[in-house]
């Protein structure tokens, strides 16, 4: 074995459909364009596993989102006390590194396409490569700011990625400012629209995705029917996307409707990517989407087939580093609360389903995410120092992997503090006040006032310390 450095490929994953060869399917772009430019610098990149690991002085692992730390803590607790290697943790999911400084060497911010040459190099060499977007846990401090590394440009070269195809980044960031997302604010908008970010259509095809934002309301023979199938909307009312600055208005979406009933294609599903959850939100905000569905419906002659409108509603859960960063999270599981709400009783001869009228029907999502998911998901984003040996018993605890969403909620609600980590903080008591994006943190504070001043309703009381 001639390679030092070996990315890590987990041996199992949070989502049911990951298999064990699932690197080799997955296309990866974002580790790959690390591997490539490890490459291009002269350093041997090869593969490993947890029974592998211990052959490499450097292990890069990658954390694509929040569920992938729990598997990968899982399977390190479980290395042999012989495999010793430097542990580089990066990734988008990478938000906060306070739970997992036992278990990473190293954590990357951002993108490392720029720095991961010299990176790796000074992990072989034993040393240490200071640059304001590397975290070494054993250096960690809460009081220094860590710069999550934005980008400067398109990466340059033409990257083999894992699954066999060959991937050129053109886009990345986006035009949008969402209150609440890491990937608007941590990367700075280069190239074209943020759906032609990531590897496209060299991971999936048949399916186009767009907000309302970018279609010509009058005229849907231009939207790409019938392969659009999926819609950003992210706030049930006009009140909660204009506060998280998404401002499409109830005519928008009415108009979006509209369009549909009146398209010259076959009727197909269309899915509506929401977030559900939001400060100040009430059932009264649910109610809003639902008259707009039924207004733009109505006159309609009755079809069959209809539209099937599919709304997949994302709990809520705020990213650091961004101007929602504070803003608390509903401790409730909005899985099946949705249709149960929305359809008053009506429709109960179709599951899930809360509407049906003349030109669609619509149901809740059966992908909406349970209240243990999104309570792992808040030990990953505001989880600190002494979170992480409940961490470790989760990732670890079969018992808990093969449990019921009952019997999960009720083992997290034991051992986890929800209160502290679904609260409303302040940014001097934000659990992840040491990040930094390219925005300044005053100017994300004042962007957070406003939306607070748009969200015409009393906000929650800030209750969380850290």
């Amino acid at each position: 074995m001639s390679a030092e450095t070996a990315v890590y490929v987990q041996s199992k994953y949070a989502k049911p459909a990951y298999t064990v060869e699932s690197y080799n399917v997955r296309a990866w772009p974002g580790l790959e364009m690390v591997c490539h430019a490890l490459r291009q610098g002269g350093i041997e990149v090869d593969y490993c596993s947890s029974a592998t690991a211990g052959r490499y002085k450097v292990v890069l692992v990658s954390i694509t989102s929040g569920c992938d730390w729990y598997p990968f803590v899982g399977e390190r607790l479980r290395w042999p006390a012989t495999a010793r290697p430097t542990v580089i943790a990066g990734g988008a999911g990478l938000l906060n590194v306070r739970p997992f400084l036992r278990w990473c060497d190293v954590f990357c911010l951002g993108r490392a396409e720029d720095y991961i040459v010299p990176l790796v190099r000074s992990a072989l060499a034993g040393e240490k490569l200071e640059h304001p977007s590397v975290i070494y846990g054993a250096d960690f401090r809460l009081d220094k700011t860590y710069c999550i590394d934005a980008g400067t440009g398109l990466y340059p070269h033409a990257v083999p990625l894992a699954n066999g195809k060959t991937w050129r980044e053109s886009a990345y960031g986006c035009q949008r400012k969402c209150m609440f997302c890491a990937y608007t604010w941590h990367r700075r908008h280069v190239g074209g629209l943020q759906n032609e970010a990531g590897a496209g259509d060299v991971l999936w095809g048949g399916s186009a995705e767009k907000t309302i934002f970018e279609l010509d309301l009058a005229r849907p023979e231009t939207w790409g029917l019938p392969k659009l199938r999926i819609v950003g909307l992210d706030g049930f009312s006009e009140r909660l996307r204009r506060m998280v600055n998404k401002p499409i208005t109830r005519d928008m979406l009415r108009g979006f409707f509209r369009g549909l009933a009146a398209a010259k294609v076959a009727p197909n599903h269309m899915k509506i990517y929401n977030i559900v959850g939001y400060p100040t939100e009430t059932e009264a905000d649910w109610f809003e989407f639902l008259e707009d569905l039924a207004a733009a419906d109505e006159g309609w002659t009755k079809i069959d087939p209809q539209w099937g409108i599919e709304v997949h509603s994302t709990p809520f859960r705020p990213m650091p580093a961004t101007p929602g960063a504070c803003w608390p999270m509903s401790p409730i599981n909005y899985r099946g609360r949705i249709v149960k709400v929305l359809s008053q009783g009506k429709h109960r001869e179709y599951k899930g389903i809360f509407y049906r009228g003349n030109r669609f029907w619509a149901a809740e999502s059966r992908g909406t995410e349970s209240l243990p998911t999104v309570i792992l998901d808040a030990l990953v984003l505001r989880g600190l120092e002494d979170d992480s040996e409940t961490i470790a018993r989760l990732a670890g605890s079969t018992k808990f992997r093969n449990a019921s969403m009952a019997h999960k909620t009720a083992m997290l609600e034991r051992h986890v503090d929800i209160a502290r980590l679904f609260a409303g903080y302040t940014w001097d008591t934000l659990p992840t006040r040491y990040l930094a994006s390219y925005i300044p943190n005053d100017k994300l504070q004042n962007i957070d006032a406003v939306a607070r001043k748009r969200a015409g309703a009393p906000w929650p009381a800030e209750g969380g310390t850290a």
